[in-house]
């Protein structure tokens, strides 16, 4: 959905309405424990796409109940808001968090070969290969780092540095809808100030590049 600068302030005053509403004025027992995630508003304010989350297990069930209660709660926000149109809305789980666990469970199964260093045809890198690169990167497990780095230095191998990053093994083609949702997430996780460093595995097509721009 198009965004200008008034209709981020929108979504931002929408969203703090909508998530009273489901809290305070909706006492359907479906709707315990979800959250709202993120509210879009159109530029006319004529419709409104509200983003909430739940445990996967509860994702028809939610999606009926909101189905049951969007007459009221329109109605509700309507007055709450108090714009000359109440806007239209609609509900879409938010599966974010969902992937997110599914990604990370992922690359705590990465597999051995990930820590060998390979030429840029997928090859494992013979060390004692005369004409391999006098530079390059080794990757290992996260929990073997540092005890590489030391067997390197002992080896007399000048090492420039040792760090922690996530490298995926292969990235995910995903639909556009779904990048946005991901990048969602990775925007509400920079924002958390005990976060250094925030990854993800989506291929980034051209597509998806100019979609996030919009």
């Amino acid at each position: 959905m198009k965004q200008n600068q008034n209709s981020r302030r929108n979504n931002q005053i929408a969203r703090e309405k909508l998530a009273s509403i489901l809290l305070f004025e909706i006492s359907d027992p479906d709707l315990a424990l979800v959250t709202l995630t993120g509210v879009e508003v159109s530029v006319d304010k004529s419709f409104l796409r509200a983003y909430v989350s739940c445990e996967a297990s509860r994702y028809e069930e939610v999606s009926a109940a909101l189905g049951r209660a969007k007459g009221r709660i329109r109605s509700l926000l309507g007055h709450a808001l108090g714009w000359r149109v109440t806007p239209e809305i609609a509900f879409e789980i938010d599966t974010t968090t969902d992937e997110a666990e599914r990604i990370t469970r992922a690359l705590e199964n990465v597999p051995p070969t990930i820590g060998v260093e390979k030429d840029e045809f997928g090859y494992p890198v013979d060390p004692a290969d005369e004409d391999a690169e006098d530079e390059g990167i080794v990757y290992t497990s996260p929990t073997d780092l540092m005890a590489v780095k030391k067997a390197l230095e002992e080896a007399d191998v000048v090492t420039k540095g040792a760090e922690m990053t996530m490298v995926p093994t292969t990235p995910a083609t995903v639909s556009v809808s779904d990048a946005k949702k991901v990048m969602r997430l990775v925007d509400r996780l920079e924002e958390l100030e005990d976060l250094q460093n925030v990854y993800h595995v989506m291929d980034i097509t051209d597509e998806i590049a100019e979609a996030l721009d919009e």
